[in-house]
């Protein structure tokens, strides 16, 4: 039988597949000069102007719903798309490469000129050169300032790690874990067991022993180019390879040749293929937790942190949507009070929110949810009511998983693009391993410090 078919597990195969995912409710282009009119809504009202690549039902609802609570405030979303008319359970068409680089420049001559929007979302923009020219607010400000504001209703430690330089720029609003799954049946099929915390090797050395016992049909994942792979390494630990506040990268350190020689072996001893794989024969699988209920869609698989380099750094990477002030705004005080809206209990239990709660009682509520559910077996999910043999006792051990995360993934889309040019010449076989690493950090550090 031939596995290596059509099939959509795995990593993605095109790195515009990546960059799109996320940028959801991302800001984008659409704000101008800022006047007197510009400030006004509809009626004479303060104008909020949020810019987005793309409005969603969340965005839209809160728009709604804070706007009944605060009649002298209009908010405007501005997406840099037209809204996508969408059936029942069909995806958005995804943002290219050339829409989302053109998105980044608009913003970036905006923001750098002292205009923009009032609130941006900050995922793929160059967070480090607005903090640079002090363009962004300080939420830890604002909500010092702010007395009715609880900091410990929050999980700060997704705050903490998305700092830049002590200040919170750009606010996370939800939490998506970047998790691994595990196909149980393989594993035991085999004998072999994953024991955490865990590395590359151990990645590596658990899918020989898997193949020598289930086939060489089996291979740890599949669906991805090497540089596609590395890309994926490089985001999820970007915080060891970049520090924006002190404009440094670090890909010509020896974690950075560790990762692209270990891709490289991989795919060379067909731990990893560019082939589709099946999910019946793809031991590993990249997870993105965007829901409590994410934990019961594969029953047969276990969920895991993803590997780290050695066993004493092994961290827990996460991603957001976060939206930023822009410091020049002259509604200020009204961005912040419909950002912490964002987070408020109302809209934390939103059905409509792509990503589990930063607010701890909204978070707690919807664990209870999934737990009481699970006992009859079934739980709702957004693709309706899905069976579960995942007993309470099981799903109790993810609920602190969130309060783990401790690198955030959210990056400079720029300097990851970098990485994807140069190194797809190494994997290719066109150029050194020591001239692409070169190049790399080159390339980013010239931009990094223009």
């Amino acid at each position: 039988m031939n596995t290596l078919k059509k099939s959509t597990w795995g990593k993605v195969s095109a790195i515009i597949c990546v960059i799109p995912m996320l940028l959801s409710a991302c800001g984008a282009p659409g704000a101008s000069d800022k006047t007197s009119d510009d400030d006004k809504g509809d009626g004479g009202k303060k104008a909020v102007t949020i810019s987005v690549t793309d409005t969603n039902r969340f965005l839209q609802n809160a728009e709604q719903e804070y706007e009944k609570t605060h009649p002298d405030v209009d908010i405007v979303i501005k997406p840099y798309r037209e809204a996508q008319e969408l059936a029942e359970n069909q995806m958005a068409t995804a943002m290219t490469q050339e829409e989302f680089e053109k998105y980044v420049s608009t913003v970036n001559t905006e923001m750098m000129s002292g205009k923009g929007p009032d609130i941006l979302s900050m995922t793929g923009l160059p967070i480090g050169k607005y903090a640079e020219k002090d363009l962004l607010a300080n939420s830890y400000d604002l909500m010092k300032d702010d007395s009715d504001f609880k900091k410990d209703h929050y999980f700060q430690n997704i705050w903490k790690a998305s700092e830049n330089d002590g200040k919170l720029l750009a606010l996370p609003i939800d939490v998506k874990l970047n998790m691994m799954l595990v196909n149980n049946k393989l594993l035991q099929q085999a004998g072999v067991a994953v024991n955490q915390p865990w590395t590359w090797d151990d990645f590596v050395n658990v899918t020989e022993q898997v193949k020598k016992k289930a086939g060489d049909d089996i291979y740890a994942n599949g669906n991805s180019e090497p540089q596609s792979y590395l890309y994926q390494l490089a985001r999820e630990n970007y915080s060891q390879l970049v520090d924006p506040v002190k404009k440094l990268a670090h890909f010509d350190s020896p974690l950075f040749r560790k990762w692209v020689e270990q891709v490289e072996s991989m795919y060379k001893n067909e731990i990893l293929t560019k082939e589709s794989v099946d999910i019946d024969h793809a031991l590993f699988s990249d997870r993105a937790i965007l829901d409590p209920t994410s934990y019961i869609m594969f029953d047969d698989h276990e969920t895991l942190k993803s590997p780290s380099v050695d066993k004493n750094n092994n961290h827990l990477s996460f991603y957001s949507t976060t939206f930023g002030i822009n410091n020049n705004s002259p509604v200020k005080q009204e961005a912040w009070s419909f950002l912490k809206f964002l987070i408020s209990d109302e809209m934390q239990e939103s059905p409509e929110m792509n990503g589990m709660p930063i607010n701890k009682t909204s978070y707690n509520k919807k664990f209870d949810d999934l737990v009481e559910q699970a006992k009859n077996g079934t739980v709702k999910t957004k693709y309706g009511d899905t069976p579960t043999t995942k007993t309470p006792e099981e799903l109790e051990k993810f609920r602190p998983l969130i309060e783990e995360a401790d690198s955030n993934s959210n990056t400079d889309s720029k300097v990851l693009q970098i990485v994807l040019e140069e190194i797809k010449t190494y994997y290719n076989g066109e150029k050194s391993l020591e001239e692409v690493i070169h190049l790399i950090q080159s390339r980013a550090m010239t931009y990094l410090n223009e």
